[in-house]
Parts: C-alpha cells; structure tokens; sequence
C-alpha cells in the first residue's frame, strides 16, 4: 500500500512541475548530453513533460507485477513485500523524479554541469544500494545476480555483503569526481562504473569457486 501511495505521489510531484515549468520551457527542450557536456539531443517541451511520467508509470507496472512471479531462483524466504525491496523500488522512482528535476532546471536556467549532476546522482544512488544490498534475499530481480550467486544462499549471501561495498565505494568515488572534476565528467564516471559491474561479477565467481573449495 505505502508503496502505491509512494508512486502516486512521485507521478503527481513529476506532472504538477512539468505543466507548471510549461510557461518557461524552449520549444525544443534538451533532454540527452554528450560525453563533452554539451547537449546533443532534444524534443518537443511536450514530450519532455510527460516522458518522465510515462517512465514512472511503466516502472511501476514492472516493480508490481513483475516481483509476483516467483522465479526459479527465488527462494522459499523470499518475500517481495518485505521494506528492503519496497525502499529500493521508491528509490528508484526518486531517481527518475530528481532526473526530471534536472532536466527542466537545465533547460529553465543552464546553471549547472548536467554531467557533474547525473554523476552526483549515480554516487549517491549507488551508496544507498550499497547499503541495502546484504539485505536481500536470494531473488531473480534485484542484487547481483549472476549464474555464480544463485549457487546456494551462502554464496548469495557473501556476493551480495561484498557488492554492497563494491557499490558503497564506487558511489563514493562517483561523488568526489563529481564534486572535484568539472570537465568530461562521462567520460571520467564510465570506468567507475564499469569497474563497480566488473568486480560485482567477479566476486560472485570468487565465492562460487570458495564454496567448491570448503566443500
């Protein structure tokens, strides 16, 4: 229920700001950056408007429906309504929201690096995903999920304490270079990013072929 409420709530804040910014939006509103900072796509202010609205509302169909159907992997104590899954599903739709946020304050007023930014944002994201991923339960939809973790629930459970780390520095790291760094922020945010999804892989590997070796 706080979940449905949550979203209601974040689709209402996404449309009252987006016909409220109407009257101050270019008819061509930018809505892509390029690795340089520059912007290099753009569309309708109309479409700009409702495109984060729409994006809510098929998250919301996804994160509701999709978690109800059990996978293979999924086990037997994993419960979908439980607060660590509802917490990171609000999450996600505030990061949706805060990039809507963005984009019209760009296209209103261009004070600031839209790429500083979005890295400001992934660090922060991927802190607070650090931070609840030992909580999840073996599942097939959220944490790190590769044919190694869904071994047994003990790798599981050690994959998903390490990739909180993992996740925890990486957004760290996506900070300082956000704040410190002003230029080609993409460009210098992409090998985090990579490094943060390779070493989530690796350690998946690492406590597969650590259980092989204990037992």
């Amino acid at each position: 229920m706080k979940q449905h409420l949550f979203f209601l709530a974040t689709l209402a804040a996404s449309l009252l700001l987006g016909f409220a910014s109407i009257p101050y939006l270019p008819d061509q509103v930018a809505i892509h950056w390029g690795p340089s900072g520059v912007a290099d796509g753009f569309t309708s202010k109309w479409f700009a408007i409702l495109l984060f609205p729409i994006i809510l509302v098929v998250l919301q169909l996804l994160l509701t429906f999709l978690p109800n159907k059990k996978g293979k992997n999924d086990t037997q104590s994993a419960s979908y309504s439980d607060r660590t899954i509802s917490l990171v599903q609000q999450l996600i739709m505030l990061f949706v929201l805060v990039m809507h946020i963005l984009i019209i304050a760009e296209n209103i007023w261009g004070s600031f690096s839209m790429g500083n930014m979005i890295i400001l944002l992934l660090g922060c994201l991927f802190i607070i995903i650090g931070n609840y991923m030992p909580r999840l339960k073996m599942n097939s939809y959220m944490g790190i999920r590769t044919p190694w973790s869904f071994k047994n629930e003990w790798v599981w459970k050690k994959t998903q304490q390490a990739g909180g780390k993992i996740f925890f520095t990486g957004g760290v790291l996506l900070l300082i270079l956000s704040i410190f760094i002003s230029e080609s922020m993409i460009w210098i945010g992409l090998p985090v990013l990579l490094l943060v999804i390779i070493l989530s892989v690796w350690i998946s590997y690492f406590y597969s072929n650590k259980y092989e070796d204990q037992n």
